[in-house]
């Protein structure tokens, strides 16, 4: 899977990845070890981003992003200006259905 969303997104060394809802990053880390990019994870889990960061440290990704607490909807304007090559959202809009509009809006803001 993770290499179908590298090659279907053309994701590289000079890409920088948001992946939003990331849960424990598992293809944030996976992404980044694969191509060199730069990514900022976000969850509302603080045990998922725990492991995240525990992950990308044992794959030496960790020095190429960062993992961070935030909710949909609540994404910081500092976070949102990076402007991102890719943003990400894997399985994680289910859980939005009730601010899909707003969630939408806040990672289109992103790109």
């Amino acid at each position: 899977m993770v290499d179908y969303i590298i090659k279907k997104l053309d994701i590289t060394q000079d890409s920088f990845v948001l992946d939003a809802a990331c849960g424990m990053g598992m293809y944030t880390v996976q992404i980044a070890k694969r191509t060199g990019c730069r990514f900022i994870g976000t969850d509302i889990n603080m045990a998922y981003l725990e492991q995240g960061r525990a992950t990308a440290a044992k794959f030496g990704v960790a020095e190429q992003g960062q993992f961070l607490f935030y909710k949909f909807g609540e994404i910081p304007e500092d976070v949102k200006k990076e402007r991102y090559t890719h943003v990400l959202c894997l399985s994680a809009m289910l859980y939005a259905h009730p601010i899909l509009d707003t969630v939408l809006q806040e990672l289109v803001g992103c790109w």
